[in-house]
C-alpha cells in the first residue's frame, strides 16, 4: 500500500500560502493568474526539483532541494521563463524566449527564444548562452531547442541555422548540428545540413541516427541512416500528405519509433539498417496517436496516447506502467501521469490532469512506496471542486458526429451559453483544467468546446475538410450546430448564447457575428484575424506565395482558390451585418496575428455604425503569457457576458 504524505509542499517550495479555498471565496481573478508551479523537472540524481514560479507578471526558476536545503530562485529578468529541463546533474538548461521589434511598425515585431545553462552546484556560478558567440550561426527564431543529452560525455545536441550568404536563398541556409558541452557553453560543429535538413534523431548512446529532409516547398519528404560517416537515404515520400515524424528509439533500441501516415497518424517502428516500417503498433481510425513519452537518458520511448484519450497511456515500459498503476489506486478521483524521473528512477515526479480540479504534483518512491505531495499549479483553487470539463459529442447537420468538451456549472438548464472554439485552427482540445474555460463556467456559464472540422488530432480528412471552409463554410456550420443541439436538450438557453474565442476562434468569433447575427447575443474575439486577404499579404503571401506559411494560409483560407475566396469569408467586410455586442482584446506585441487585423474590424464596425470596444493590452503577445493580459483577458470578457448575457443583462 501506497503511503500519501501532504506536509511537503511549503517547506520545499516556499508556497506557504497553499490552504483550501472553499467555493464562496472563489474569485474569477484566481483562474486568470499565471501558474505559482510550472514545468517541474526532476534531476538526474534525484535530490532536486526545479521549476517555474510566477508572480504576476514575474516569472522565476525555482530549484528545491529535496534532501533538506534551502530553495535557490533563479531570476531571467524581462524575458519570458517557458521552461526548465536537466542536462546533466548539476546543469539546468532554462528555455525562454523574448518580443523583439525591428522597426517602427509591430510587424516588424517577432519573438525569439534562447536557453541558458545554470550550474546548480556552483554558488553565483556565471550563467552561458546557448551558442551565443558561435560564428556559423545566423539569425534564427529560436536557439533553445535540446536534441538530445549525451549523458556520458556531457553534452547537447543542438541545432541552428547559419549565415545567409551573399546570393543565397532562404531556403539554402544550412542547418547546423551543434554539440554543446553543458558545463562550460563550448560548442563545436557535428555536422553540417543543407537548406533542406529539417532535424535528427539519436539512438540510445546519444548519437545521431535518422536525419530528416524537406524539400522547399514541402511536397516530398526523405529519410537517411548513418553509415558509418555518410548518410544513406532508404526512405521517400511522393507527396506532402505523406510525412514520418521521427520521435524517439523504438523500446529494444535498435529502431526508431516513428509516426507514420494514413488517414490517422500511427505508431510504428522503423529498422535502423533497411529503413522498412513495421506493421503500425498503435493505431485508431479515429484518432490520431497524439504524443509519446521518451526517457530522456535512454532516447527510447516509454509510452503513447490517442488524442481522444490523453489521459490513457499506452505503456511499453513495464516499470513505468507499474508505478504510474499503483499511483492511480493511491489517487483514485484523479487522473495521473508520470512524465518525469530520476536517472535510476527512484524518484518518479508525477501530475495531475483532472476535468474539474487545478493541476497537482507528487513525488512516489518506489523503494518505501511513499507518495508525497509536492504543489499545487493555482493554491487559490486547491480544494475547490471547479465545474467538471467533461468529453461531449453532438451531431452536425450534415450528420458528423462533432467531438467536443463541455463544461456545465451546477445546476439546472437552460442556462446561458458560451461557445469557445480553439484557436489554430490545426490544433484541438486537450483534457484537464482549462483556465479559461473553467474561469468563465466558474462563474455561471455552459462552455462548449468543440473540435470542429479543419481540427487536428482526428486523422487527415477530418483536418484537410476545413480547407477553404472559413465563415461561411462548414467549420462555422460546426459551431453553430454545436449551439443548436446544446439549446434543443434543454441545456442552454437560446436567448443568452455568446461566442468567445482567441487566434482562429477570435476569427470565428467574428464570423459567427457576422454570418450568423441570429444565433449571438455578444462576441469576445481575442487577437483575431478580420480580413483574411490581409493577413494573407503579412504571411508574405505577396513577397513570395511558395514560402511555407503563405502556402499554408493560402490552402487553409481558401483551398488555394484565391484571394476572392478569402475576401468573401472577411468579417470585417461586412461588418454591417451585426447585431450583437462585439469586444475586442489584442495585444501590442503580438506577432502571429497583428493587432492591425483588430483595428481594421474597429474601424469597420465603427463605420457601420456598429457597438464596439478594443481593449489593448501593452507588453501582451498571442499566447497571453503574462498575468496582465491574462487578468485583463479574463475578467473583461466575464464583464462583458455578464453584461450581455449574465442573471442581471437587460433583455
Amino acid at each position: 500500500m501506497i503511503r500519501i504524505f501532504t506536509a511537503l509542499c511549503a517547506s520545499l517550495i516556499g508556497l506557504a500560502t497553499l490552504g483550501h479555498a472553499t467555493a464562496q471565496t472563489l474569485d474569477v481573478s484566481h483562474f486568470a493568474r499565471l501558474p505559482a508551479f510550472s514545468s517541474p523537472s526532476l534531476s538526474p540524481d534525484g535530490t532536486e526539483v526545479a521549476f517555474l514560479r510566477a508572480e504576476e507578471d514575474l516569472i522565476v526558476v525555482g530549484i528545491a532541494s529535496l534532501t533538506g536545503g534551502d530553495t535557490r530562485w533563479i531570476s531571467v529578468g524581462q524575458q519570458k521563463a517557458r521552461s526548465v529541463r536537466w542536462v546533466a546533474d548539476n546543469v539546468l538548461l532554462i528555455n525562454v524566449t523574448q518580443t523583439n521589434d525591428f522597426g517602427s511598425r509591430r510587424s516588424n515585431a517577432y519573438e525569439f527564444g534562447a536557453a541558458f545553462l545554470v550550474r546548480t552546484d556552483v554558488p553565483n556560478a556565471p550563467v552561458s548562452q546557448l551558442l551565443v558567440g558561435e560564428s556559423r550561426v545566423g539569425v534564427n527564431s529560436s536557439l533553445s531547442s535540446v536534441l538530445a543529452v549525451d549523458w556520458e560525455a556531457g553534452e547537447i545536441y543542438t541545432a541552428a541555422y547559419g549565415v545567409l550568404g551573399r546570393n543565397m536563398r532562404f531556403s539554402d541556409i544550412p542547418l547546423y548540428l551543434f554539440a554543446v558541452n553543458a558545463v562550460t557553453g563550448e560548442a563545436r560543429m557535428v555536422e553540417r545540413g543543407s537548406g533542406e535538413t529539417r532535424g535528427w534523431l539519436f539512438d540510445d548512446g546519444g548519437e545521431p541516427a535518422v536525419r530528416v529532409s524537406v524539400n522547399r516547398l514541402g511536397r516530398n519528404q526523405w529519410i537517411e541512416l548513418r553509415q558509418g560517416n555518410r548518410w544513406r537515404e532508404v526512405w521517400r515520400s511522393s507527396s506532402r500528405t505523406e510525412m514520418v515524424i521521427p520521435i524517439g528509439m523504438a523500446p529494444e533500441g535498435n529502431r526508431a519509433a516513428v509516426l507514420v501516415p494514413g488517414n490517422t497518424r500511427r505508431l510504428a517502428w522503423m529498422d535502423l539498417e533497411t529503413g522498412e516500417f513495421s506493421d503500425p503498433v498503435l493505431s485508431d481510425p479515429r484518432s490520431e496517436v497524439g504524443g509519446a513519452l521518451v526517457d530522456p537518458y535512454t532516447n527510447r520511448i516509454v509510452s503513447a496516447y490517442f488524442t481522444r484519450d490523453e489521459n490513457s497511456a499506452h505503456w511499453f515500459d513495464e516499470e513505468l506502467e507499474r508505478y504510474e498503476n499503483m499511483i492511480a489506486e493511491a489517487l483514485p478521483d484523479d487522473e495521473v501521469g508520470i512524465f518525469s524521473w530520476s536517472r535510476d528512477r527512484s524518484v518518479i515526479l508525477v501530475g495531475t490532469n483532472d476535468s474539474a480540479a487545478a493541476p497537482d504534483y507528487y513525488l512516489f518512491y518506489p523503494e518505501t512506496m511513499s507518495l508525497n505531495f509536492l504543489a499545487t499549479g493555482y493554491p487559490a483553487l486547491r480544494g475547490v471542486e471547479l465545474p467538471a470539463r467533461q468529453r461531449y459529442n453532438y451531431t452536425a447537420r450534415d450528420g458528423a458526429d462533432i467531438p467536443a468538451f463541455l463544461t456545465r456549472p451546477a445546476g439546472d438548464g437552460p442556462m446561458p451559453l458560451v461557445i469557445l472554439p480553439h484557436g489554430g485552427p490545426a490544433s484541438h482540445e486537450t483534457s484537464g483544467f482549462d483556465w479559461l474555460a473553467h474561469g468563465i463556467s466558474s462563474q455561471g456559464y455552459l462552455v462548449l468546446q468543440p473540435d470542429f472540422r479543419g481540427s487536428t488530432g482526428y486523422g487527415r480528412a477530418w483536418e484537410r475538410a476545413g480547407d477553404g471552409e472559413w465563415g461561411n463554410g462548414i467549420m462555422q456550420h460546426d459551431l453553430t450546430d454545436g449551439v443548436r443541439a446544446l439549446i434543443e436538450e434543454g441545456l442552454a438557453d437560446p436567448d443568452r448564447v455568446c461566442i468567445v474565442g482567441a487566434s482562429y476562434g477570435g476569427y470565428a468569433t467574428l464570423a459567427g457575428l457576422t454570418f450568423t447575427p441570429d444565433l449571438y447575443q455578444c462576441g469576445v474575439a481575442i487577437a483575431p484575424v478580420s480580413d483574411l486577404s490581409e493577413m494573407y499579404t503579412f504571411a508574405g503571401g505577396r513577397r513570395d506565395p511558395n514560402n511555407p506559411v503563405a502556402r499554408y494560409w493560402m490552402q487553409a483560407m481558401a483551398n488555394d482558390e484565391g484571394r476572392g475566396r478569402m475576401r468573401e469569408n472577411s468579417p470585417a467586410l461586412f461588418a454591417d451585418r451585426v447585431t450583437a455586442g462585439l469586444l475586442l482584446i489584442h495585444g501590442r506585441d503580438d506577432t502571429v496575428v497583428p493587432l492591425r487585423q483588430s483595428e481594421i474590424m474597429e474601424r469597420a464596425m465603427r463605420q457601420a455604425g456598429k457597438p464596439v470596444e478594443l481593449i489593448v493590452v501593452d507588453g501582451e503577445d498571442h499566447w497571453l503569457s503574462t498575468y496582465g493580459g491574462r487578468m485583463s483577458t479574463l475578467v473583461e470578457t466575464v464583464r462583458f457576458l455578464d453584461a450581455h448575457i449574465g442573471n442581471d443583462a437587460q433583455r
